[in-house]
């Protein structure tokens, strides 16, 4: 915490703005259908961005969902890896998403509160919407009560743990399987070990491994 320079401080003693912290501001969000028979990543476009973002998103009640991971181009970090619990049978997952950035986003506003660190750079800006921890979860697999599914948004750690088994002459199926989130209600979110993807094998492989323990945050604007 810095020695000088303005600090403010919520109703639980915790830091919201210091002329060291570097917040995290909405670069985009939206909503994207994954397909559920893709059998495969896929890509979630946002705004490009050379800062590292944070990735959040809401899953829905019908299926898994799970973020992987970014894609970047050159400099910029340009789209945003999810996965779908798989389903041959075909349909629509439909996730919503928000991305974070350190730093600001807006241009600097002409007036209003704009505090900067001791290297000039700007940590927060009156005219930019920051990312709020509504809480913060340690648990295993299986349902975790939280404040609001509905509206809030959820990040997953460890990001895309993977096994897989499966294959030989008479069952080739190999099964990939990573751990997700899915809606159980509005105030319940499941952490679930799921099916994404499935490819043929001639010798039965097997390897990785799920964790019976992750960390949930759940986060806002």
């Amino acid at each position: 915490m810095s020695d000088y320079g303005l600090k403010i401080i919520n109703a639980s003693g915790e830091t919201q703005i210091d002329s060291i912290y570097k917040n995290h501001c909405l670069l985009d969000s939206g909503v994207t259908a994954l397909d559920v028979s893709a059998n495969s990543f896929q890509e979630v476009d946002f705004i490009n961005t050379t800062k590292v973002p944070i990735v959040a998103w809401r899953p829905n009640s019908s299926w898994g969902s799970a973020y992987a991971g970014l894609k970047k181009s050159g400099a910029d970090f340009i789209d945003a890896w999810f996965l779908s619990q798989y389903d041959n049978g075909g349909g629509v997952n439909s996730i919503a998403w928000i991305v974070f950035v350190p730093g600001n986003v807006n241009a600097i506003p002409s007036y209003g509160l704009v505090v900067y660190n001791s290297n000039g750079e700007v940590v927060f800006s009156g005219d930019d919407n920051y990312m709020k921890i509504q809480s913060v979860y340690t648990g295993s697999l299986g349902n975790i009560s939280v404040e609001d599914a509905d509206n809030n948004y959820f990040i997953l750690m460890p990001v895309f743990p993977m096994k897989y088994a499966g294959g030989g002459y008479t069952s080739p199926a190999v099964l990939f399987y990573t751990m997700g989130l899915k809606k159980v209600n509005s105030t319940t979110i499941a952490v679930e070990e799921f099916v994404f993807g499935v490819i043929s094998s001639q010798g039965f492989i097997s390897g990785g491994s799920i964790p019976t323990t992750c960390t949930l945050i759940e986060v806002n604007i």
